[in-house]
């Protein structure tokens, strides 16, 4: 019998500058699902399939701010719509606070509790989020750093489709990176190795296209430092901070790139070098969540974080460019870290859940 779901998230935006997928996620399991009902606390360009609900959680639940416990009155909104709706599972999609903010309406009605976690650091907060829950699926071991067996490592959800295998440019001497501008994403090494490769002596010519903006407000003073260290260093017309790029004009980049680049500190597995994988472009990065999937590409591999170390390792890969199998590169991705298997296995552990509240 096709389920009826509760989906919790953040925001249902294709044009979301950090999670345009969510409202994918929905649409796919909405094609699995007698009906989708979703609460977020945000609505952008989205157009509603016809079984899907959709209301915006308040800001100010009774005129109360959600940080002044206002959150716990959500629990009213949540119960109504299990009951309304006659829900059979929850998904929690990224808001991990839901998960015991919204304990009340989920003992209430019996309904089980699914949460997807995927993040480099564990807070008293998070902890507590993945262990209310009935089941926790993440894309790593090192996504969900608790030690619990109801969690599941079951990967990513890159749209294959967006991210295919795009036509090369005869010339790629660029290396792209995908990012949000924040400390975590250590962007200052990122330009401290353009400038260690100009140092090199004859190094071809390589430039950096950087795409993506500041996290929030508190990522501002780190981005004036970065682009003040570009203009600094001279490499002003080497490194080319695009901004802000909509997800399906991402692919366009890969083009013209040999490289991708990803130097994240503490994190979990960071979607954007798989849709680089997915494109067929090589990847450097010092993630540790990556090291078992690329362990067949050594040298994509960053273990010494030196500049010069790594500009050598740019090289090494800029003179072997043509010679990797870009259709390899995107089958590491290509029913391991897809949307469509990934959405596959949520509404597995969605039914497994019901199936054991029904015994």
């Amino acid at each position: 019998m096709p389920l009826r779901i509760l989906i919790i998230n953040f925001e249902m935006d294709r044009l979301s500058r950090a999670i345009p997928y969510a409202q994918q996620v929905v649409n796919l399991l909405a094609q699995r699902c007698e009906q989708v009902v979703v609460m977020t606390s945000r609505v952008g360009s989205y157009d509603k399939p016809d079984n899907v609900h959709l209301e915006l959680i308040p800001a100010r639940p009774w005129g109360l701010p959600q940080r002044l416990g206002g959150t716990y009155l959500v629990n009213l909104q949540a119960y109504r719509l299990i009951k309304q709706h006659r829900i059979d599972a929850c998904f929690i999609h990224m808001a991990a606070h839901w998960s015991y903010e919204l304990q009340p309406a989920f003992r209430l009605t019996g309904t089980p509790l699914l949460v997807w976690f995927a993040h480099g650091v564990i807070t008293p907060q998070t902890r507590r989020s993945v262990m209310v829950a009935n089941r926790v699926i993440t894309p790593s071991p090192e996504s969900c750093r608790v030690e619990a067996k109801h969690i599941h490592v079951i990967g990513h959800g890159i749209d294959t489709d967006i991210f295919n295998l795009p036509p090369m440019q005869p010339q790629r001497n660029s290396v792209i990176s995908v990012s949000r501008i924040t400390p975590r994403k250590r962007i200052d090494l990122l330009v401290d190795v353009i400038q260690a490769l100009r140092a090199i002596p004859g190094a071809p010519s390589i430039d950096l296209q950087m795409i993506g903006t500041i996290g929030n407000e508190g990522d501002q003073p780190y981005d004036h430092v970065i682009r003040e260290r570009i203009w600094n260093q001279g490499l002003e017309n080497i490194i080319h901070m695009k901004g802000y790029v909509p997800q399906k004009y991402i692919p366009h980049f890969y083009r013209s790139a040999f490289l991708h680049i990803n130097f994240c500190e503490q994190c979990a597995m960071d979607k954007t070098l798989l849709e680089a994988l997915a494109c067929g472009c090589p990847v450097l990065t010092s993630s540790e969540p990556f090291f078992d999937l690329l362990k067949d590409y050594p040298e994509f591999i960053v273990k010494d974080l030196n500049p010069d170390a790594i500009a050598r390792q740019v090289l090494e890969i800029y003179h072997k460019r043509d010679s990797y199998d870009r259709a390899a590169l995107r089958n590491l991705i290509v029913g391991r870290h897809d949307i469509h298997s990934y959405v596959g296995k949520i509404m597995s552990h969605l039914e497994e859940l019901v199936a054991q509240r029904r015994l």
